[in-house]
């Protein structure tokens, strides 16, 4: 099915939704409106919002904002009311709201006031589990984000994800979220909407996000809302300020890794601008201590800039765009040298117009780029090496959807998108001399598309579904599928939920990797007729409780997911002679299957959370390891986060977090042989269970104190983190070193080396706001 040919019925369902909507809502009396933070302006998403009378603290209505901070109740009789909005924390408003007899929608717009832990108290009586939040989503402030301790003194977006239930990171340089026994790559990572396709700096040590631009961070690993696709595991939804809308203002940064510097403020009455940067000087330190040139040199920067414009109280356009580049390298003079550089870039526009108090619209444009270039070489006695590799993926995508809001609690989402993709890679390979290969660079170009649609329905006071379906059309309809999407949830009581949810997901773009650490040396390949799409059958169930007096929430979730159309390279193949091919790789499933714990306290002075996973994640392809199940590399049986965070005073903040891993498989030769046996002959390994031996166990403990104060009237926040409190070697790898030439008359001795990194470790950062 060509894209053009499924995006034909796309009018027609507009225009019969909307009609359907407007027709089963034209009597009904509604209170609709935007929740914005009252000292900057920003919409605040996933607001609580309820409404009750002027005598009663119980709730009649009750409902959240969603992405673009609207809110509507319905169903509303005339009448006086007091209306409440909560943010995260305590953030806090209450007023009160008039529906006359002659009025049908009432707007209401409301801004939330930072509130004193009394004033909870108002807010608590009415708040429910039901529909409190879409299931297995995370929701991560930019408070909590700054306030746990870091490596550098640089704050980070991953950092806090790590201490998730079901997130596992391999350890500092080793890159890349794995959710739920799934791979990086099959982690969907939007920046306002914008799709990064490598979300790390500095070998995956820290994310692309400048934290200082970050209005909120959203992870959702269960079954995903079916505006998303293309990826089979989870969604990680950054959104980043709008600006100030009341002065120019703004904020630096400086940390022992790197400088950040951001500034905001309105442009006219409606519009407003951010903009912000951030440059990492390893480069620039390393001559000053030494001047060895075997000490790669490393720096990242990247660039955020937004305008948001206000037309009116129905029509708003947001222009928002990305830039962030990573260099490594090592000088000529050493024997082995290395050039790489890899960055991301995405610019986007997003149209928002209301055409009703029910009915919703956003279009958005967006283009997205991820390039990187590689290239090894040496020159010693041995012989020469030289090895280059390069890849560039790039989309230009359309795309509208529609919210429509028939009553409290539910909702309905359809819409489309058509995305132009290029893929582009090529390798060159020139070994000893006297090899020269050069693979033609592959390019590709494809239109995909894609249609969906979603309700989201209370059934009933406790009963609450979300119903999706979304088709995709990929490669110029070489592939078409259609994907499921259903999660149920039921609410026993006031304070304890059950969820279960299934979806089935495809991924067309995968990421073929044989490196340990993560430098971008990697090639992602796009399905084709000899490369088919991953394939995803996912389930999970769970309970959810407050108690208490519900400042504590305890969580348990069970899952399984199954995949197929997984590669790897053949064991033959060589992963530096190239663009990888059906060839040189193999295809195979996998599984994974697990439980999650989460016990969460968010109110008070102290909070933070607890959080444990038992997991599998295993691997079966007939061309490795016999044909034999093993586990995958990132598969990790135990992990253990706590969180803890104490406001002490108004300028004292203290965290601590404390993590433990099960050690992670890796694979080592059980012996060598001599083939053919006679002189001139060498010496090989011979390798039998892949991935059947495990690490150590990971664990340590990092504690940071931050401090407040006025400087030339100016606050500033002193921070200092202590890494690896107590000093645990905490081992990343392990591999052979071999001496010897290898001959019959000089066999090689092999010793097993560890690979740690960053013993106990003590820094500093320190930041204002102007």
């Amino acid at each position: 099915m060509a894209a053009h040919s499924l995006l034909r019925p796309l009018p027609l369902l507009c225009f019969l939704f909307q009609a359907t909507v407007a027709a089963f809502s034209s009597e009904a009396k509604t209170i609709s409106g935007v929740v914005t933070d009252s000292t900057t302006g920003e919409i605040v998403a996933g607001a609580q919002v309820f409404l009750r009378t002027t005598e009663s603290k119980e709730a009649l209505r009750r409902t959240t904002t969603n992405r673009l901070g609207f809110y509507l109740l319905a169903n509303i009789a005339a009448g006086r009311y007091r209306l409440v909005a909560r943010g995260y924390g305590n953030a806090f408003v209450e007023r009160t709201v008039v529906v006359p007899d002659t009025v049908a929608d009432v707007r209401f717009d409301l801004q939330l006031l930072p509130a004193t832990y009394e004033l909870r108290e108002i807010v608590i009586e009415s708040e429910r589990l039901i529909g409190s939040a879409p299931l297995s989503l995370h929701s991560i402030s930019p408070q909590v984000m700054k306030s746990l301790p870091s490596i550098g003194g640089e704050p980070d977006v991953f950092r806090p994800l790590q201490y998730l239930p079901g997130v596992k990171t391999s350890s500092e340089l080793l890159g890349g979220m794995h959710v739920r026994g799934s791979s990086p790559d099959q982690n969907l990572v939007l920046l306002d909407g914008m799709p990064l396709l490598n979300p790390s700096h500095f070998g995956g040590l820290l994310g692309v996000f400048n934290p200082d631009i970050v209005r909120s961070v959203e992870l959702s690993k269960g079954v995903l809302d079916a505006m998303y696709g293309g990826k089979a595991s989870s969604v990680l939804n950054v959104a980043t300020k709008e600006g100030s809308r009341e002065r120019i203002g703004g904020s630096a940064g400086l940390s022992m890794l790197s400088t950040r510097v951001m500034l905001e403020g309105p442009l006219t009455e409606n519009a407003s601008f951010i903009i912000a940067g951030r440059r990492l000087y390893a480069d620039l330190l390393v001559p000053v201590f030494t001047t060895s040139t075997s000490i790669p040199r490393y720096y990242f920067y990247d660039l955020n800039a937004k305008i948001r414009q206000s037309f009116s109280p129905t029509d708003r356009l947001v222009l928002s765009a990305y830039v962030g580049h990573d260099v490594l390298t090592r000088s000529r003079d050493n024997d082995v040298n290395f050039d790489i550089d890899w960055g991301n870039g995405a610019a986007g526009a997003n149209w928002l117009h209301t055409f009703s108090p029910t009915i919703i619209m956003n279009v958005a444009a967006v283009y997205s780029k991820y390039d990187f270039s590689t290239r090894i070489y040496s020159d010693t006695s041995k012989g020469y090496t030289n090895w280059m590799a390069k890849s560039a993926l790039s989309d230009l995508q359309l795309k509208t959807d529609f919210e429509i809001l028939p009553g409290d609690m539910s909702s309905f989402k359809m819409g489309g998108e058509v995305v132009r993709s290029r893929h582009y890679a090529e390798a060159l390979d020139e070994l000893d001399f006297q090899r020269r290969g050069e693979m033609a660079p592959r390019t590709t170009h494809s239109i995909d598309a894609a249609l969906y649609v979603q309700a989201e329905m209370q059934a009933t006071e406790a009963l609450r579904t979300v119903a999706g379906l979304r088709l995709n059309s990929f490669a110029d309809g070489t592939f078409t599928h259609l994907e499921p999407r259903l999660s149920v949830s039921l609410a026993l009581s006031d304070a304890m939920l059950l969820r279960s949810s299934f979806a089935i997901v495809h991924q067309y773009l995968h990421l073929v990797t044989r490196n340990e650490l993560s430098l971008p040396t990697d090639l992602w390949l796009r399905s084709d007729k000899n490369i088919q799409p991953a394939r995803t059958i996912q389930t999970s169930a769970g309970i959810e409780m407050k108690f208490f007096d519900q400042d504590y929430l305890l969580s348990l979730d069970g899952y399984f997911k199954s995949s197929e159309n997984l590669f790897e390279y053949r064991e033959s193949a060589d992963a530096m002679l190239g663009v990888p091919t059906k060839e040189n790789l193999t295809m195979g499933t996998g599984e994974a299957y697990g439980v999650e714990l989460l016990l969460r306290k968010d109110v008070g002075g102290f909070n933070g959370w607890l959080a444990y996973t038992l997991s599998w994640t295993r691997r079966t392809f007939d061309e490795l390891n016999g044909g034999r199940p093993y586990f995958a590399k990132y598969d990790s049986r135990h992990d253990v986060s706590v969180v803890a965070s104490y406001k002490a005073s108004d300028r004292w903040h203290l965290s601590a977090t404390w993590t433990h891993n099960s050690g992670q498989p890796y694979t080592l030769p059980t012996g060598q042989f001599v083939f053919p046996p006679f002189e001139g002959s060498r010496y090989y390994l011979d390798f039998s269970e892949r991935n059947a031996r495990r690490l150590p166990a990971y664990h340590k403990l990092d504690i940071g104190a931050t401090y407040s104060f006025t400087w030339f009237d100016l606050p500033f926040e002193l921070v200092a983190n202590i890494y690896n409190v107590y000093n645990h070697q905490n081992v990343i790898a392990r591999y052979l070193k071999f001496e010897g030439r290898g001959w019959v008359s000089s066999p090689p001795k092999a010793t097993v080396k560890d690979l740690t990194l960053f013993p106990f470790l003590p820094t500093v950062g320190l930041s204002c706001t102007f």
